[in-house]
């Protein structure tokens, strides 16, 4: 897909949908478009992402019993806070197109567009079985 389609994807796309043109325009160009075959291995757990997800097509999903399928935008929280996640994530039945942004990228995102910081905070679920949990002493 075009920089076009990865821009109306973002615009659809919570929390990305309270950016104003130009800000979508500039990360449209900065998407890396992937597409995972059914049932593919997307990102092996044990370790925090380098990533964030959004899935334009298709799902992805971690293979627990039952399968939970991820939100459309996943990652902010591993990648805010450093949480490695639990369970290998894989392409749904239907295989997945998500459009991904490095680490790096993520952080100048948040950084240049506080209102995506606070929509990221609006709209992550309460997914605890997802992480690893972090112990301190």
């Amino acid at each position: 897909m075009s920089p076009k389609h990865h821009f109306f994807s973002l615009k659809l796309s919570p929390p990305f949908d309270r950016l104003n043109d130009p800000e979508l325009i500039l990360l449209a160009n900065l998407a890396q478009e992937r597409h995972y075959e059914p049932g593919s291995l997307v990102y092996r757990g044990g370790r925090p992402l380098s990533y964030l997800y959004i899935t334009i097509q298709g799902s992805l999903c971690v293979q627990t019993s039952p399968p939970i399928r991820l939100p459309r935008v996943f990652g902010e929280e591993s990648l805010l806070f450093n949480r490695a996640i639990a369970h290998d994530l894989h392409a749904d039945r239907e295989g997945a197109t998500c459009l991904l942004f490095r680490k790096e990228n993520f952080f100048t995102m948040v950084y240049e567009c506080p209102s995506l910081l606070l929509g990221f905070c609006h709209t992550t679920v309460d997914t605890p079985s997802l992480f690893i949990p972090s112990y301190t002493t």
